[in-house]
């Protein structure tokens, strides 16, 4: 099954979106090991006519830089984090949802969407 993915900032709810990045979680998990280095980029490329990007798009090292010491996560198409448990479960407007409590989570399933 096709699965892009982008980088999600569970703090400030952002999305920095690549295009058509199917099963390429490892790649965005290697973006955010290195989230340092690509921030520190930026005011190298802020005004100069150089871009630093995958064959996915752009990767903004000013956005890095805006998140830095936020919790980064990749996010499938489908809106659910590498991180996240994703049973699914019966939500109490009866609509069946991924949980979204980190995997391994003690307790009930969540269905509340972060």
């Amino acid at each position: 099954m096709s699965c892009d993915w982008d980088i999600r900032c569970v703090d400030c709810a952002t999305t920095l979106h690549f295009s058509d990045a199917n099963h390429q979680d490892e790649l965005m998990w290697a973006l955010i090991k290195h989230r340092d280095a690509i921030a520190a980029l930026a005011p190298l490329l802020v005004d100069a006519d150089v871009e630093l990007s995958s064959h996915y798009g752009r990767i903004d090292p000013v956005w890095f830089l805006a998140h830095a010491g936020h919790r980064l996560v990749p996010i499938d198409e489908y809106g659910a984090l590498a991180t996240a448990c994703c049973e699914y479960v019966t939500c109490s407007c009866g609509s069946r949802r991924r949980c979204t409590l980190d995997l391994g989570h003690a307790g009930d399933h969540d269905a509340t969407k972060r």
